[in-house]
């Protein structure tokens, strides 16, 4: 019987023995208590949190340190902050330098933000005394030492965990010793602000250099544009470059495959610093599931919620609720984003599939966006010769309301780029006509594309979206979806009352792209069989928009040369 196969055995007998090996000997005990340890963890991960806290409490009883340090994180969860300065400090006093590669940190970072709920700061000084006199005598530093992807010498790997754990709990020390005083510079150590400043202009000129030349240094993201997307996210991450960042995020159709969790966290951190907490609340909540703890780490739930400067105030107690019942993955391969499939008909699953981007959710942003993008409000990106139409009615420059992105996943290889959507105000002494097609009171205008037909001006600004009265610009959130070929309405469907129900769920969205769900009867701008959605919008949305208090399309014909526009109402 080999080795592996005899130890696996007396494990799962409980059977306990001492195995010498070439380094230092190995407690089975140990590993079948760390095996029970792994199982509490699991439970936390999928969300079973009664389950978890019995089994981390009774191998925390039984002196299993490790058990203590993710205990500690679902209670600094639930603000329980007491019991954590007694766990996190304990498990401090008793760490290994392998400790310090992987869970300590959370510890000192959890025993000061106790101290910031509690004012217990001469309890976390004296287990930071405590912690300090352990480290500084620990003996057989190498032999400490698990990692199994150590380069080099074992001695010098150990010295330097070492000065590392020192530095953490000096800085702790000298936090507790000014009782929390300049929690900001403390916290900022390890969370950096965002400054959306950029003060480093070696970065930006290296950021632009490798946007524009990406196809000449990464020739192996020509062919795949997700990638390529991605990586241009990450540039621009470290370029300082938010708004270039949050759109690449947002726009990825396929952002589940390409992105971790601690992209997500960068995006929402990036909100937050711009005051849009309840957008950054919910991308947090939609990545959670793609949430998973380092190898070897205490950790059961994301920590950095909490510790983070920026992030904290988001964490109001029903949150941190929902962050510990949600399920996570247990591993990098398991991080993959499960999406709920619905039952479909069997006719509807034989139609063809007509892919769309539906609009998550409208992201405020921070500063103006002058890139041919997707995006609500603000003054349009021209790509060739400003047409700013002017109303009919009115004989006034209409609202711009937004441009459009045309996607070649989305709507296929056409010659439009940018579609364009205006439409005029409505007065009560003056009213037009801007809900009908080809009325002279709205305007699809396709860049690069044929000439506007319509009154125009070749002013490059001028009205745009309001919110109180205050100008307004929106990024989008989108998630890639596919529908059901026909269009649907809710006069004469040819479904049944449950399928339609469940086909309305889906198709009456926000969504660029698609098919129309209408609300009255269907309808397209004409007769000629020549037009694809592009854009469907309700008054659903975070800036003032007329829909006659229903929905408004507006289409793109498949040459992509010219567009237009109506609405009906609910």
């Amino acid at each position: 019987m080999s080795s592996v196969v005899l130890l696996l055995s007396m494990i799962s007998q409980g059977r306990a023995a001492v195995v010498k090996s070439e380094n230092h000997p190995i407690d089975l005990t140990k590993m079948a208590r760390k095996w029970n340890l792994e199982q509490a963890k699991k439970a936390a991960f999928r969300g079973e949190v009664t389950t978890a806290l019995e089994a981390l409490k009774q191998l925390a009883n039984d002196g299993i340190h490790s058990a203590k340090a993710s205990l500690a994180n679902i209670l600094a969860f639930r603000g329980y902050w007491d019991e954590c300065i007694s766990l996190a400090g304990d498990y401090l006093e008793h760490a290994s330098l392998n400790d310090y590669q992987y869970g300590a940190k959370d510890m000192v970072l959890l025993l000061s933000l106790s101290g910031d709920k509690t004012r217990q700061w001469d309890v976390v000084l004296e287990y930071c005394v405590r912690a300090l006199r352990s480290l500084e005598t620990r003996a057989g530093m190498a032999t400490e030492i698990n990692c199994l992807d150590i380069i080099g010498d074992r001695n010098s790997y150990a010295r330097t965990l070492k000065e590392d754990g020192r530095l953490h709990l000096s800085n702790l020390t000298t936090y507790a010793l000014s009782k929390g005083l300049n929690s900001h510079t403390f916290y900022s150590q390890y969370y950096q602000p965002i400054t959306l400043e950029n003060q480093i202009s070696q970065r930006e000129q290296y950021y632009k250099n490798s946007v524009e030349n990406l196809p000449l240094l990464r020739p192996d993201l020509t062919d795949s544009p997700d990638e390529a997307a991605a990586h241009r996210f990450h540039l621009a991450v470290y370029a300082c470059q938010y708004q270039d960042a949050l759109y690449e995020f947002l726009h990825h159709p396929d952002k589940y495959n390409h992105f971790q969790f601690k992209d997500a966290l960068v995006v929402s951190r990036i909100l937050c610093h711009s005051k849009q907490f309840g957008e950054a609340w919910q991308i947090l909540y939609d990545w959670l599931p793609q949430w998973y703890p380092m190898q070897h780490s205490t950790r059961v739930a994301p920590m950095e919620l909490l510790f983070d400067i920026l992030l904290r105030p988001l964490m109001t107690p029903e949150r941190c609720e929902e962050v510990l019942f949600c399920p996570k993955a247990t591993d990098l391969w398991k991080r993959k984003k499960t999406l709920t499939s619905k039952p479909n008909a069997t006719r509807m699953e034989k139609q063809e599939k007509i892919p769309a981007l539906k609009i998550r959710s409208f992201i405020q942003a921070v500063e103006p966006v002058t890139k041919p993008v997707t995006k609500f409000g603000g003054q349009p990106t021209w790509l060739s010769e400003p047409q700013w139409p002017i109303s009919r009615t009115l004989q006034k420059p209409m609202r711009f309301i937004c441009q459009i992105q045309l996607e070649p996943k989305v709507f296929g290889q056409m010659n439009g780029r940018i579609a364009y959507l205006f439409v005029s105000d409505w007065y009560e002494e003056q009213p037009t006509r801007f809900w009908e097609a080809h009325s002279g009171d709205n305007a699809v205008i396709i860049q690069p594309g044929r000439t506007y037909l319509g009154l125009y001006d070749t002013t490059s600004t001028g009205p745009s979206l309001e919110r109180e009265g205050l100008p307004c610009e929106y990024l989008v959130d989108f998630e890639s979806i596919e529908e059901q070929s026909k269009p649907v309405s809710f006069e004469g469907n040819e479904f049944s009352a449950e399928q339609f129900q469940l086909i309305s769920q889906d198709m009456a969205c926000n969504k660029v792209g698609g098919v129309p769900f209408y609300w009255n009867t269907i309808e397209y701008p004409d007769d000629s069989g020549d037009w694809k959605l592009l854009l469907q919008l309700s008054e659903d949305v975070p800036f003032p928009l007329n829909c006659c208090l229903g929905l408004c399309y507006a289409f793109v014909s498949k040459d992509g040369y010219k567009g237009a526009y109506f609405c009906q109402s609910g």
